[in-house]
C-alpha cells in the first residue's frame, strides 16, 4: 500500500489533478514492471522448455496477448515485436483489475492522506518518485534557487527514477527515441506532482507491503 501524506487547502481541481498524475506515473511504471516480468517469465520458458502453464506464466502468457503470433520471437532471443509505445498514452487499459491502481483511503485534513493499492513495486517506484519532488521541493525553497541551470538540475532529479525504469525498456530492444516517448507521456504527470509539493499540499510517502 502507497501512503501519502497530504496537507493544506486543496480545491476540487487539486485533487482531479493529483489523483490523475498519480494514477499516470503509476500505470506507466506498471506496465514497464509487466514488460519485465513478462521478459523474464518468456527466458524461463525458452530456458527450460517446459510445458506453458497460464497459471504459472501469467506475465508470458500477457506478451504473447499483446504481441500476437510474433511474440514468440521476443526481442531478447532473436526478433519478435515490442509493445507499441502508444500503449503508455492510458496503460491503465492494460494492466489487469488487480494491476491497477485503486484508493484505499482518502482523509481531507491538515495533516490528511491518500492510500492506494496496486502492484507492490511499481508503487514503490511511485513512493520514489515522490520523495525526490519533497526533497527538490524542499531544497528549492530553502536555498531560494533563482539560477535557471540550477533550477533544471534539480528537475532533472525529479525524473532519475523513471529513466531508471526506462532503461529496463532499452534492455529489452526499446530504442533511445522509444524510450523518450514514453518519458514524454510520463513527465507532465510527475511535473504535476512536484507542482503539488512546491506548494506543501504532498510532505511524505512510505510503502507498506510489495508483491515481490
Amino acid at each position: 500500500m502507497l501512503h501519502v501524506s497530504i496537507e493544506g487547502e486543496w480545491s476540487a481541481l487539486d485533487f482531479s489533478e493529483y489523483f490523475a498524475a498519480i494514477d499516470k506515473t503509476y500505470g506507466v511504471i506498471a506496465l514497464i514492471e509487466v514488460e519485465r516480468r513478462s521478459a523474464r517469465e518468456m527466458e524461463r520458458f525458452y530456458r527450460d522448455a517446459i510445458e506453458f502453464s497460464p497459471k504459472e506464466f501469467r506475465y508470458a502468457r500477457r506478451f504473447m496477448l499483446l504481441r500476437g503470433p510474433n511474440a514468440l520471437g521476443y526481442p531478447g532471443f532473436g526478433g519478435g515485436t515490442l509493445l507499441d509505445v502508444s500503449a503508455y498514452k492510458d496503460p491503465a487499459a492494460l494492466l489487469d483489475d488487480d494491476e491497477k491502481l485503486k484508493v484505499r483511503r482518502c482523509t481531507y485534513a491538515s495533516p490528511g492522506a491518500t492510500d492506494f493499492t496496486g502492484m507492490g513495486q511499481a508503487l514503490g517506484h511511485v513512493k520514489d518518485i515522490l520523495l525526490k519532488c519533497i526533497e527538490v521541493c524542499t531544497g528549492r525553497r530553502e536555498r531560494n534557487l533563482k539560477n535557471d541551470i540550477l533550477e533544471q538540475q534539480r528537475d532533472a532529479e525529479v525524473l532519475k527514477n523513471v529513466k531508471e525504469r526506462l532503461a529496463i525498456l532499452k534492455g529489452l530492444g526499446y530504442s533511445d527515441m522509444q524510450c523518450r516517448q514514453v518519458l514524454a507521456e510520463v513527465s507532465p504527470a510527475v511535473a504535476k506532482l512536484e507542482a503539488l509539493a512546491s506548494r506543501g499540499l504532498v510532505i511524505g510517502a512510505s510503502v507498506e507491503g510489495s508483491d515481490g
